[in-house]
């Protein structure tokens, strides 16, 4: 919403007086505020540029409140008043870059005109990332496959982006995504080398367990592959044919610089949850990796599980067909959440990744469902817009769960 219509909606809200009505105004303002961004446990965002000094705000809501009072600003995170010794921020072999008290309101955006850039920390627990975060993402405006460029603040511009078909036949791709004009660096790097092609650089990746993401700048492009960066710890432009490995040693979290866009010409890949050498071919043992974020508890071949008794809980399946399409690989993790209504809607909320990548950004396929108790099924899906979003291994699973769920039942 522009500037203008702001002002328009505060005047006109600024007319309600009576009790009742100043009740409404904030439900109306919390609604506005979590239909405009998302609410993450466990989760840090920093883009390129932010607020200073730092805000502090006693809830998320209030930090999210900030962040979209901001035309520019994309990403809110929020450190818990709970949190006494406050909330740190990765840095790299597994150091602090510093510790910000609780209360603390961090938020950020990325003037780029054609990439994205944001550093993400993400946790099994709110003991590792306390941390709770969000990203700005109107309704209804997802990002697809099909939409290119990153521009300035649009509805869903920070959030997913659908996998890339693997560029060759190379047995390293049933391990590893392929993101091309996508940049993945983790806090910990393990190796820099010169490689002739992207699966040799996912190779690299390949034999170090430690090793969560690879980048690799293209030998096509001569004048190397320029990096938005964040600090000056981090080189503007990669040589044509470098090939740079990372991790994240810290157990139970994920830690890692993503930058996305046409602007952005480096090859880029995540190891899918579960595929770690046999053999490690490293000089010396490898830190121990850090769990995947979001591994299925699920074995792959597994049924689905049966809808959740509790509505709180997220549904998680993975496909059991092994001979599904190319772009499923045989896997696919997904989970639905209930939004009771509490934020002003209620509706299922799903996202559906490659085993193994949903606590990475821009990895997802998302979509919503609104919830009628009244109505049978209580879940109303608009069927053909979520066939069109969903790879065919994931139809069949994802309509038969969502079919029979009955959130709060």
């Amino acid at each position: 919403m522009g500037a203008p219509a702001r002002l328009l909606a505060a005047a006109a809200l600024l007319c309600l007086c009576s009790t009742v009505a100043a009740r409404s105004l904030k439900q109306d303002l919390s609604a506005k505020i979590w239909s405009n961004y998302t609410l993450e446990r466990a989760t840090f965002y920093m883009s390129l540029q932010m607020k200073l000094p730092a805000p502090k705000t006693d809830s998320a809501e209030k930090c999210a409140e900030a962040c979209l009072a901001d035309e520019k600003c994309l990403f809110w995170s929020w450190c818990p008043s709970s949190v006494s010794a406050g909330c740190t921020v990765a840095g790299t072999n597994g150091t602090t870059a510093q510790t910000l008290p609780a209360t603390t309101c961090i938020l950020s955006w990325d003037t780029s005109k054609d990439s994205l850039a944001v550093f993400a920390m993400y946790g099994e627990d709110n003991v590792t990332v306390p941390w709770m975060a969000g990203m700005y993402e109107p309704p209804g405006t997802s990002v697809t496959s099909e939409e290119e460029g990153i521009p300035v603040k649009i509805p869903g511009l920070t959030r997913r982006r659908l996998l890339a078909t693997a560029p060759s036949s190379a047995a390293v791709w049933k391990e590893f995504s392929y993101e091309p004009n996508l940049a993945y660096l983790a806090v910990d790097q393990l190796g820099s080398t010169n490689v002739k092609t992207v699966d040799d650089c996912a190779t690299e990746c390949q034999k170090n367990s430690a090793c969560e993401f690879f980048l690799f700048c293209p030998t096509s492009n001569s004048g190397g592959c320029p990096l938005p960066a964040q600090g000056s710890n981090l080189p503007s432009s990669f040589p044509p044919g470098q090939c740079v490995t990372t991790g994240d040693a810290v157990a139970n979290r994920t830690a890692v610089l993503t930058v996305f866009g046409t602007g952005i010409k480096f090859q880029s890949g995540a190891r899918i949850a579960g595929n770690q050498p046999a053999n490690e071919t490293t000089a010396s043992p490898s830190p121990s990796p850090s769990a995947s974020p979001a591994a299925s508890p699920a074995a792959a071949g597994a049924p689905p599980a049966s809808p959740a008794p509790n509505p709180d809980d997220p549904l998680t399946w993975v496909d059991p067909a092994p001979d599904g399409p190319e772009e499923c690989q045989g896997k696919m993790t997904g989970r639905c959440d209930y939004d009771s209504g509490w934020i002003g809607r209620t509706e299922v909320n799903c996202e559906l990744d490659r085993a193994g990548l949903s606590a990475l950004a821009f990895n997802a396929i998302e979509f919503s469902c609104p919830v009628d108790q009244d109505k049978e099924p209580n879940i109303q899906c608009d069927w053909k817009d979520v066939r069109n979003k969903l790879p065919g291994c994931a139809w069949d699973p994802t309509k038969r769960i969502l079919a029979t769920w009955r959130p709060g039942k």
